[in-house]
């Protein structure tokens, strides 16, 4: 949990990259291009966080620190798809379009010289 500048808390789940929902595309960049890439909270973790009075909830990827946040309620109002047949659990998908994102740093990438022109 986070504390907001305006005193709200966010809720961030930590996740890497590769857990975005693809919705079936073979990469990251084809979900988003086709607007299937989704991030994915657990229905019991949410309904937690209303009880708590939670207001805003997001995703911080753990590779870039880039931030998605949008409010609860979008989330509670996103599609559920149920993998505790897998393993896992009855989760809420909402699209990236619904967040609003902040972009962090990519850690280990270092700028390169710049070229001398011809």
């Amino acid at each position: 949990m986070f504390d907001l500048p305006n005193g709200k808390e966010v809720y961030l789940a930590f996740r890497k990259l590769s857990e975005m929902f693809r919705g079936g595309e073979k990469s990251i960049s084809d979900a988003i291009v086709q607007s299937k890439a989704s991030w994915a909270i657990d229905y019991d973790t949410l309904i937690r966080l209303r009880t708590e009075g939670v207001y805003y909830v997001g995703v911080l990827v753990k590779e870039t620190e880039d931030v998605y946040i949008t409010t609860l309620g979008e989330f509670l109002t996103a599609p559920t798809l149920n993998y505790s047949a897998r393993g896992g659990a009855l989760q809420r998908y909402l699209p990236l379009d619904k967040f609003l994102i902040s972009l962090g740093s990519v850690r280990g990438i270092k700028a390169k010289k710049p070229r001398k022109a011809p």
